[in-house]
């Protein structure tokens, strides 16, 4: 597998396992409730999930840098999670997402597409030392 194909992979799941643990956390607290222990927190089965979760995004995420430029991929990767986990609080956690938060987004968004276009294609692949 050439570095550019690792490092899209990569960061493919860097964005779903960041976004993915982040709702499975968001979703296990949330039926917690707000009065719950620590203890039904870390023994919540959808909490635990979301560790698990979120420690795989770790590890993508060190492959990730350990092939990438950080200064690129980070704010891409970032940008994009940012973007997926609004549309998945409104959408699949009922959360309400306003006109406000939608325009950040959007803003988000832009900023995603000008760190893509300004990040010459060789620098994805390869490590500035």
């Amino acid at each position: 597998m050439s570095v550019n194909v690792k490092t899209w992979f990569l960061s493919f799941f860097v964005i779903v396992f960041g976004v993915g643990g982040n709702a499975l956390l968001s979703k296990g607290v949330t039926l917690q409730g707000p009065h719950a222990s620590l203890f039904s927190l870390l023994t919540s089965p959808l909490v635990i999930l979301g560790i698990l979760t979120l420690m795989a995004w770790m590890v993508f995420r060190m492959a990730l840098l350990s092939i990438s430029p950080m200064s690129a991929m980070l704010p891409l990767v970032a940008g994009a999670g940012y973007v997926l986990i609004t549309l998945v609080g409104h959408f699949i956690l009922g959360e309400e997402v306003t006109g406000a938060r939608y325009l950040g987004v959007a803003f988000i968004t832009l900023g995603v597409i000008l760190i893509a276009s300004s990040t010459a294609q060789k620098d994805l692949g390869s490590v500035h030392q």
